[in-house]
């Protein structure tokens, strides 16, 4: 009788230094909903000009271009961030100080982004908007490379969950790489156009690859 108790004991006893971590996956979900939800408002700021003005609708899309374009570039980099954070802590079963640490420093950067974003919606560019917005991105790329280096390299936050895949590690600091990448050659004249270095992300990976798993960086259970 005694036995069975023990062992249910055990398996519901937290590793010292972790709490369940349901509770900070729903928080982050929500700061990255409202950060999405934040992206429009420079958009619809601009509808109240357009309705006092009397144009039409087309006038307005051609004088909110810039908005329209900096909104949906945003909106989908910030899903494909939230989408590698999702794949991260898919694997997360249990939260310790440092995992709640980096994971807060990524949410201040999704958070941060509705900013630079307004501010692409400017005529001019110049080199802090790029650094403003790039190294934002950069930031955010960082702070996913801390949390995937967390969940692989400490079996308490995975728990009983699967570990870490490899390739996933090597396709985060793969993206960090080319983040950088892009800032650098923004920053020295190429400009926006650097982001299509990003695509190059499936082509790296391997080679990261190869080096998470020379240097292993995935934990052993």
């Amino acid at each position: 009788m005694a036995e069975p108790l023990l062992s249910e004991f055990r398996e519901t006893t937290l590793p010292l230094g972790t709490s369940p971590a349901e509770r900070l996956k729903t928080f982050t979900d929500a700061v990255v909903a409202i950060a999405l939800t934040l992206l429009i408002l420079p958009l619809l700021e601009t509808v109240p000009d357009t309705i006092r003005a009397n144009e039409t609708a087309a006038q307005w899309v051609h004088a909110s271009s810039n908005y329209l374009l900096s909104f949906l570039l945003s909106f989908v980099l910030i899903t494909a961030f939230w989408h590698n954070h999702e794949r991260i802590f898919e694997h997360v079963q249990r939260q310790t100080a440092p995992l709640r640490l980096v994971n807060s420093f990524w949410m201040l950067t999704i958070v941060f982004l509705p900013v630079p974003t307004a501010l692409l919606g400017l005529q001019k560019t110049d080199a802090t908007q790029y650094a403003l917005y790039l190294g934002t991105m950069l930031l955010s790329s960082l702070a996913i490379n801390g949390l995937a280096l967390l969940v692989a390299r400490d079996p308490r936050i995975v728990g009983r969950n699967p570990p870490l895949p490899a390739r996933t590690l090597a396709s985060t600091f793969s993206a960090t790489v080319l983040y950088a990448l892009t800032l650098i050659l923004a920053l020295n004249g190429v400009g926006y156009k650097a982001a299509f270095t990003l695509m190059l992300i499936p082509v790296l990976t391997p080679a990261m690859l190869r080096v998470v798993q020379r240097l292993k960086l995935i934990s052993s259970p």
